[in-house]
């Protein structure tokens, strides 16, 4: 069961967010710089990182909100993290964040993302 998408937001704001975000970045530094990333999860941290084009995909039982907070444009979508809504072939990158944890089935999650 997914938690709630302000539990979320809170502790990657919390110290204990920001030292996990600090030790991640360099390892997704890279990998965010991608043509076409999608950000399946609580990606919203992530998209200072990634490049103008990435998407941020909210599992429909944390729920969503506008990504970026505020920007004109909203790249955010809120869908089933087993029924992604794009083409095959369609992202360079995708990365997971705070999915395959809360998710039922994690194995349909990663197919889905092959």
């Amino acid at each position: 069961m997914f938690p709630a998408l302000n539990q979320l937001r809170k502790w990657s704001l919390s110290p204990v967010g920001r030292v996990v975000a600090k030790v991640v970045r360099g390892h997704v530094k890279d990998a965010l710089a991608a043509e076409q990333t999608l950000l399946l999860g609580y990606g919203v941290p992530w998209l200072k990182l990634s490049n103008d084009k990435a998407i941020v995909a909210f599992p429909a039982q944390l729920g969503g909100m506008a990504a970026p907070e505020k920007a004109d444009t909203n790249r955010a979508l809120i869908c089933w993290e087993d029924q992604l809504p794009f083409a095959d072939n369609t992202f360079d990158t995708i990365l997971l964040t705070h999915c395959l944890e809360f998710t039922s089935d994690s194995a349909e999650v990663l197919a889905e993302c092959e």
